[in-house]
């Protein structure tokens, strides 16, 4: 069995983790990075684009990522256009590699390969707590998914219940600590109002803060408290924390749960990660503060304010097997 497995860096990391997480689980397996092979330009742009609206116009991204459905439909000529074109890229790599089976990791990946479907199977992984539209094609083999929530919405959308299988989010099988840390996070791009938590953080407890690729932020914090940039090894920073305030990213908060480590949700970004706080909010999984003032009382008091018990229910640390036995079904299905 040969699998490709396509997903895209450009908006957000962990879309490209979880395929990195999953590649070790075959042994015949290519990682494509999606919009960097349609066109590298293009790749730069969507990156920098997506940082710049989240970071200086949100509302207005936030109004796009809701009216998503509607958009993809008034133009979906161009989009169809569009996708033609990023397919014939697609398709030169897939005859090359020649997979029997198809994993995307990212919405956009997914719907290029199910408009345009080839003789191979092919398998969404939907790594949030809620569905996007661009992920909804009849085209799609299998869905693995996060959790009841997502494959009820699927459903919705008409796609077969036999298609879809609650695996949980592929995660690395990480060992934990006994921590000691308060470990602070604002994603790849650093956002969110780290500079304001650290501060408040640092002068009570042991404090890590990762600021991903921003550099102004490093360089305001770097004599305040212990402080790095992007690191390969986090793991080690997740092994040892009590406690982690981050955007709640899909990836990062499955990976966090897995680990039992409580969660306080930093500034989450409009669309994907304010439905992700909203699922987790509404599960008791994790907390999300109404003013920064209350956060170092939160902190001192996790055992009265976390369900310890819900995460534990909710973790799902066998996802990435889950995800590699369900690739093996699919594959004894070919013909």
């Amino acid at each position: 069995m040969k699998v490709c497995i396509f997903y895209t860096a450009a908006v957000g990391i962990g879309h490209k983790r979880c395929a990195q997480i999953l590649e070790k689980e075959f042994d015949n397996v290519v990682l494509i990075d999606a919009l960097k092979e349609c066109n590298f330009v293009l790749n730069f742009l969507v990156s920098r684009g997506y940082t710049l609206l989240l970071k200086y116009i949100p509302l207005f991204y936030k109004k796009v990522y809701e009216n998503e459905k509607s958009l993809l439909s008034r133009f979906s000529f161009i989009r169809k256009g569009f996708f033609y074109l990023c397919s014939l890229k697609f398709n030169r790599i897939i005859k090359k590699e020649g997979p029997n089976v198809i994993i995307c990791t990212q919405a956009f990946p997914c719907s290029v390969l199910a408009m345009f479907k080839g003789n191979y199977k092919l398998i969404g992984i939907i790594t949030d707590f809620h569905l996007n539209s661009s992920w909804i094609s009849k085209n799609v083999d299998c869905y693995a998914v996060s959790c009841s929530e997502v494959k009820e919405e699927l459903i919705k959308c008409g796609i077969e219940f036999s298609k879809i299988k609650i695996t949980g989010i592929p995660t690395k099988n990480y060992k934990k600590n006994k921590g000691e840390l308060v470990l602070i996070m604002g994603g790849g791009a650093g956002l969110g109002d780290i500079e304001r938590v650290a501060n408040l953080v640092c002068k009570r407890f042991k404090t890590k803060v990762l600021v991903g690729n921003n550099k102004k932020l490093f360089d305001k914090l770097k004599n305040k408290c212990d402080v790095s940039c992007y690191v390969e090894n986090i793991e080690d920073y997740y092994a040892n924390s009590f406690v982690v305030i981050t955007k709640p990213g899909g990836l990062t908060c499955s990976e966090l749960i897995n680990m039992q480590i409580p969660i306080i949700m930093l500034d989450p970004l409009p669309g994907q990660e304010e439905k992700n706080a909203d699922f987790l909010i509404k599960n008791n999984i994790a907390i999300k503060l109404d003013s920064l003032n209350n956060l170092v009382d939160t902190i001192e008091n996790l055992e009265k304010k976390i369900d310890y018990e819900k995460i534990k229910v909710f973790a799902k640390p066998n996802a990435r097997e889950e995800v590699k036995g369900l690739v093996n079904k699919i594959a004894k299905t070919i013909k």
